[in-house]
């Protein structure tokens, strides 16, 4: 499935809010292990809104290639390093100005044990985006160049203690910029997500957790005053009861300082349980609360959001894998001091299924499905939109 790149949110692991996103190709038995990876993947997809639009929508047949290469290195015994690099290459047979259209994406992940007591992770993906993968709505006028540059950085040092607490140190920074000037006014900006983290292991299955975070949104247009700051406070704990079963829950309160508004104080909320019942098929679930960034910056202050996420793959035999996901977000978009709108309340269902045959170690056969439906008070943030795939994959 298709995943809107915003709202975004402050996780346990100080990182992106999963949204849902079916796991349509499965990762091959060929790439484990391996220090480098190459695949190529190439399909045909139809797409009926291919800008979001809310009313007259664009509709294209897209042919896509899409070369990957991946790479797993063990610099020295304690430090482990890997990354990717992928073209995607799209061809609109329906698109206002430029039909061909690339997304290039780049991603490092580094590993050091300093110590048995002392981890290190460290984490970033660069994005050169020219078809998003859900399309930004923001209002009329719609957009058609919604192209933009992204980073994401994460970092955490663990460090054991003693034998039964931990204490986590991490950080998050997210980097947007947009190429269209209207985009780029509302959405340009800089996070910063710093958390600090507490574990204790009550029992070999329970670790109850204590955590701060602070995260500070940096708007680089601030025409309207648009920055904002928080404090979390948060406690919760992990549960794991077997090897199948992992349950995760933060709890507290957000203290929230607009640089446009009144300050709020509101609740905040994750809930996350996984469950592997086959070697290689699980069913995971997922819900969050709290004040999020929006997508019309210029109408409304932030967005207050329930979010329910769930996903699924099951391998029916070694050859045919099924995966689905679904999210539904339900929205209250805070209206901006006289923006002669007030609040709005806004609905989002996403739906993703797929199918993939996997005849060989290196042959991967996949067909897909999205249906995204968003129903907002605001007419204009209104969209309905369904695409369809198939494609074939080459690992070697």
């Amino acid at each position: 499935m298709k995943a809107l790149s915003l709202p975004l949110a402050c996780l346990a692991a100080i990182s992106i809010l999963p949204v849902a996103r079916a796991v349509y190709a499965p990762i091959p038995l060929q790439e484990q292990g391996k220090a480098l990876t190459f695949s190529i993947e190439a399909g045909e997809h139809y797409d009926s809104n291919i800008f979001g639009a809310n009313t007259a929508p664009t509709s294209s047949f897209i042919t896509e290639v899409k070369p990957r290469i991946d790479g797993n290195y063990s610099l020295a015994d304690q430090t482990f390093l890997s990354g990717y690099y992928e073209l995607q290459y799209q061809y609109f047979e329906n698109r206002p100005g430029d039909k061909n259209i690339f997304n290039n994406r780049l991603g490092l992940e580094l590993d050091h044990t300093f110590t048995e007591a002392l981890f290190l992770s460290l984490a970033d993906d660069l994005a050169f985006i020219e078809n998003p993968q859900s399309a930004i709505i923001t209002g009329a006028p719609l957009q058609t160049d919604q192209s933009y540059i992204s980073n994401f950085l994460d970092f955490a040092v663990t460090w054991q203690a003693t034998q039964t607490i931990a204490i986590v140190n991490k950080y998050f920074n997210g980097y947007w910029d947009y190429d269209d000037s209207l985009l780029a006014t509302q959405l340009d900006r800089m996070e910063h997500l710093y958390g600090l983290e507490v574990d204790y292991d009550y029992l070999p299955e329970w670790t109850i957790v204590g955590e701060y975070r602070f995260q500070y949104n940096d708007y680089r247009n601030n025409v309207v005053p648009k920055d904002n700051h928080s404090n979390f406070l948060l406690a919760g704990f992990d549960y794991q009861t077997t090897e199948q079963l992992s349950i995760l829950a933060r709890v507290g309160v957000d203290f929230r300082d607009r640089d446009a508004a009144s300050n709020e104080t509101s609740p905040y909320g994750e809930l996350t349980a996984v469950y592997q019942y086959a070697e290689r098929s699980f069913v995971s679930a997922a819900f969050t609360y709290g004040i999020f960034e929006t997508t019309d910056t210029n109408q409304f202050l932030d967005s207050e959001d329930a979010i329910f996420v769930l996903n699924t793959e099951s391998y029916v035999t070694d050859f045919i894998v099924l995966s689905g996901a679904l999210t539904y977000q339900y929205s209250t978009l805070q209206g901006r001091p006289g923006n002669g709108i007030g609040d709005a309340i806004e609905k989002t269902t996403r739906f993703g299924a797929g199918v993939s045959y996997l005849p060989t170690p290196n042959w991967a056969v996949i067909l897909t499905y999205d249906y995204d439906f968003v129903n907002s008070e605001v007419y204009t943030r209104n969209q309905v939109r369904n695409r369809v795939g198939v494609s074939g994959r080459y690992t070697f």
